[in-house]
């Protein structure tokens, strides 16, 4: 198909296959200016044929692009035959801009076309898309790297797939390789109470505030408020995913309260 075109196009079934094309085709002489564009390039642009010919390519690219666009059609001009696929941002007529993938190759060498063709589509809406998950992603992360809770997700009876840096530190470790270089048993000081919580995860598949006791890697120990859920992941394969929070504070100082309740208590009987 690319090799039937021509500065001037006369085949009327070829224009009516072009003008229902999703992907704009754009045919660029050796300067970069425009020699042909196809009437779905005016449909995604908002340009007129009259309106983009004659002129640079590079006038309808985004200025943060132009740099790479450049590079890239200088990399396709210096070899025959060759194209490179890039993404970029294009001026649509209404002011603003629209993401497009573009692929450039070079036909200079064929006689028939004679120019650079470029493919492109807009690619808007999944760009649009794509940074949307990039955000929740990098926001979740920050959540889980910077939240005082120990989050964690690990295979049962198996290693962690992963942990967050307030895993880390409450435990005492530098990386999750380091973690999964102990037994995840060894965590627990009773391994009878870590086969029930697994035992109770397996069969109801969640278990909430639980008050265990953890072993951290310098062999010291802390209490935990632990809840965690089963979950079967993409690949198929059951998951534990929880959290533990340090109470070990709140423990000391509930049991001094404790203590000074029942001094008070006996002074009390002691003066009646």
């Amino acid at each position: 198909m690319k090799a039937n075109l021509k500065n001037n196009i006369t085949d009327n079934k070829f224009r009516a296959l072009m003008a229902e094309a999703h992907e704009g085709i754009v045919l660029y002489n050796k300067e970069g200016e425009i020699t042909y564009a196809s009437p779905s390039s005016i449909n995604i642009s908002g340009f007129k044929d009259t309106e983009m010919l004659g002129t640079s390519g590079m006038s309808f690219v985004h200025p943060d692009e132009k740099e790479i666009a450049l590079k890239n059609f200088a990399k396709v001009l210096d070899k025959a035959g060759s194209s490179i696929t890039f993404k970029h941002r294009l001026r649509h007529k209404e002011g603003n801009f629209i993401w497009v993938e573009s692929t450039l190759s070079n036909f200079l060498h064929d006689p028939t076309v004679g120019g650079v063709i470029s493919n492109f589509r807009d690619i808007t809406s999944q760009k649009k898309a794509e940074d949307e998950l990039k955000e929740s992603k990098n926001l979740l992360e920050n959540v889980n790297q910077n939240i005082k809770e120990a989050i964690y997700r690990n295979l049962p009876d198996s290693s962690f797939e992963y942990v967050n840096e307030g895993f880390l530190k409450i435990f005492g470790f530098s990386t999750l390789e380091e973690v999964n270089n102990v037994e995840p048993a060894h965590l627990y000081v009773d391994i009878a109470v870590r086969k029930g919580i697994r035992d109770r995860l397996k069969k109801l598949k969640y278990i909430s505030n639980e008050e265990v006791e953890f072993r951290k890697k310098d062999g010291s120990t802390f209490i935990g408020l632990m809840s965690s859920v089963s979950v079967k992941g993409q690949d198929g394969r059951e998951y534990f995913d929880g959290t533990i929070r340090d109470i070990t504070e709140l423990k000391e100082t509930e049991a001094k309260l404790l203590e000074l309740n029942r001094t008070l208590q006996n002074k009390n009987q002691e003066l009646e």
